[in-house]
C-alpha cells in the first residue's frame, strides 16, 4: 500500500512538472503524449554453441558474455582441462583456446574450479580457489600474480580475500568481489559484503559495503547464523556489476539495490506482487548443516518457500532480470534412494530501468537448467536476453541454451 501510495504522489508530481515544462514553451506547441509500447517477454528459441574433442564444458563451467569493441563474446573455462574458451556470440563460433599451463614461469596453480573475469580482451583474471589471483594475456602467459601464498603451492586461503562472481571488478589497480568469510573472521568483518585486494602492494581490504544496507532483517539473520541452534549456513545475495554500478538482491527481498564506489543509488523494485517471499527464518532452513559420524553434511530443505534467485543485467545496463523460484519439489538421485530440491516452479521478471516497465514470464521449467541458488553457473545474459542451458541437450557436439528477451 506505501509502495502504491508513492507511486501515486511520484505520478502526481510528474503531472504538474511537465504541466508546468509545457505551459513555460508557449501555447502554440500542442502534442499529443508519447505512449510506450508494453514490455513483454518472449521466448526466442535456441542458441547453440559448437563443441569438438579439444573444447568441454565442465560442471563447475561458469558462462560470461563480455563485450569488445562493440562485440559480444561467450566465454567459459575447463578446471580439468585447464583452458579457457571463447565464442563470437552472433556467429555460435569458437575464436580462442586459452591453455593455462601447470609448470613453468607461466604455471597457473587451480584448485576446484576457475573463477574468472575478463578486464578486456588480452587481460584476464583468475581466481585459483586459495593459491592466490592471477592476471594472464589471452596467450595464457602470466601478466600479475596477488595473494599468493608465502610457501609455494601451498593452499592458503587467508591469502584470498575475495570471490570471483558476477560482481567482481576491476579499478584503479584492485580488484573488488565478494568477500571470502572465514569462520576466524571477526563480526564486524563478517557485516561486510565486499573485499579487493591491490595488485600493486598486495595491500587487502574487507570492510566494503554494508550488509545493513541491502539485507532485510540482517541483525536477525545473524544473529540465527551464529547461535547454530539449527546451525544454519548466511543468506546468499546475489551481486552483479555493469557500468561501473553494483547491482545486489536478496533472495527474500522484491528491491534490487544499485551501488556506485559502494555508496547506494538507486533501488528498482523487480518482483512479482501475487507471490509472497519466504521470510528471513524460512529461508535459513532450507539450507542446514548436521553432525554425522565422520564429520557433517549439509541438507537441503525439498518443499522450499518462494524466493529469487541470480540478478543479471543487459550489456547496455537497461534491462535488470531476475529469476523467481515459486515452488520446488523432489527428485531423486539417479541410483539411490537420496532426493534434492529441484525448481518445480519459476517466472522470469524484467525491468527496463529507463521507463519503470516490468514484465513477468512463466519459465518452462521442465525444459532448462534453472538453479536454486544465487550463484548459477549456467545462466548469463547478452543483448538478445537472458539465457538457460537446456536439460536436454540435443547433441553431444554442441552446446544449446534458450533465450528469453524482450521485445
Amino acid at each position: 500500500m506505501i509502495r502504491r501510495i508513492q507511486h501515486a504522489l511520484l505520478l502526481t508530481f510528474f503531472g504538474i512538472s511537465l504541466f508546468s515544462c509545457q505551459s513555460n514553451q508557449g501555447s502554440d506547441q500542442v502534442g499529443e503524449p508519447e505512449t510506450l509500447e508494453p514490455l513483454t517477454i518472449v521466448d526466442k528459441g535456441t542458441k547453440s554453441f559448437p563443441l569438438d574433442a579439444e573444447t568441454a564444458v565442465d560442471y563447475n563451467s561458469r558462462f560470461r558474455v563480455n563485450v569488445f569493441d562493440g562485440k559480444e563474446y561467450l566465454s567459459f573455462a575447463n578446471r580439468p582441462a585447464s583452458r579457457i574458451y571463447e565464442f563470437d556470440y552472433e556467429s555460435g563460433e569458437p575464436t580462442r583456446k586459452i591453455k593455462l599451463e601447470s609448470e613453468g614461469p607461466n604455471a597457473v596453480n587451480l584448485f576446484f574450479n576457475i573463477g574468472m573475469f575478463f578486464q578486456a580482451k588480452d587481460s584476464i583474471f583468475l581466481d585459483s580457489g586459495g593459491f592466490g589471483y592471477y592476471l594472464v594475456n589471452g596467450d595464457g602467459q602470466v601478466l600479475n600474480k596477488a595473494g599468493m601464498p608465502q610457501k609455494e603451492n601451498t593452499m592458503d586461503p587467508s591469502c584470498c580475500p575475495i570471490l570471483f562472481t558476477n560482481g567482481t571488478y576491476f579499478k584503479e589497480n584492485k580488484i573488488y568481489g565478494t568477500q571470502w568469510v572465514k569462520t576466524e573472521d571477526e563480526k564486524e568483518i563478517k557485516a561486510y559484503a565486499y573485499g579487493s585486494i591491490d595488485l600493486i602492494d598486495n595491500s587487502k581490504s574487507k570492510k566494503l559495503l554494508e550488509k545493513r544496507l541491502f539485507v532485510p532483517n540482517y541483525e536477525e539473520i545473524n544473529e540465527m547464523v551464529e547461535k547454530k541452534d539449527p546451525w544454519v549456513s548466511p543468506l546468499d545475495i546475489s551481486y552483479y556489476y555493469e557500468g561501473e554500478l553494483l547491482y545486489a538482491g536478496s533472495p527474500i527481498s522484491d528491491t534490487v539495490y544499485v551501488f556506485k564506489d559502494f555508496e547506494l543509488t538507486n533501488r528498482f523494485y523487480v518482483g512479482k506482487s501475487n507471490i509472497e517471499l519466504a521470510d528471513y527464518r524460512s529461508m535459513l532452513l532450507t539450507s542446514q548443516i548436521q553432525q554425522i559420524q565422520n564429520g557433517y553434511q549439509n541438507v537441503s530443505q525439498i518443499d522450499q518457500p518462494p524466493h529469487f534467485a541470480d540478478v543479471f543485467v543487459s550489456p547496455d545496463g537497461q534491462m535488470i532480470y531476475r529469476v523467481l523460484i515459486e515452488a520446488t519439489r523432489a527428485k531423486k538421485i539417479e541410483n539411490s534412494d537420496q532426493e534434492f530440491p529441484e525448481v518445480a516452479k519459476a517466472s522470469l521478471i524484467v525491468l527496463n530501468k529507463t521507463t519503470g516497465q516490468l514484465s513477468t514470464l512463466d519459465l518452462p521449467v521442465d525444459e532448462l537448467d534453472i538453479p536454486l541458488s544465487t550463484q548459477s553457473r549456467s545462466v548469463f545474459v547478452s543483448s538478445a536476453g537472458i539465457h538457460f542451458e537446456t536439460k536436454e541437450q540435443v547433441e553431444e557436439d554442441r552446446l544449446d541454451f534458450r533465450v528469453f528477451g524482450v521485445k
